[in-house]
């Protein structure tokens, strides 16, 4: 099993044109620069980056909205602390995981549950 480096020429081609809803990209060695091309696809209801090198927090997209569904960065080296509007724009998420990132503290569940 080799591990990605960088998101594939094809692959970026197919998340740019709507024609990918979910994205599994967990365990490669995807950066932050992978991590914000991703959620810039427009039509992706599931993305999962766990175990991956990301350090910054991907920027959330308006265009999400009501399409993004499932949403995975756990154990990454994501940066402290979590940006307060991080996931604003998610108002159907259904599943967020966060688990195994060191030092994490997430807001409160009231926040939380305004997604």
């Amino acid at each position: 099993n080799q591990r990605l480096q960088a998101l594939p020429p094809e692959i970026i081609e197919a998340g740019r044109s709507g024609a990918l809803t979910e994205a599994d990209l967990s365990g490669n060695v995807l950066g932050d620069r992978d991590a914000a091309e991703a959620f810039a696809w427009p039509r992706l209801r599931a993305i999962l980056l766990n175990k991956n090198q990301l350090r910054a927090w991907p920027p959330v997209s308006p265009h999400h909205g009501n399409a993004l569904v499932r949403l995975d960065l756990s154990s990454n080296a994501l940066a402290q602390p979590l940006p307060p509007d991080a996931f604003a724009n998610l108002y159907s998420l259904e599943s967020l995981g966060l688990s195994g990132i060191p030092g994490l503290v997430l807001p409160s569940l009231g926040a939380l549950e305004r997604l």
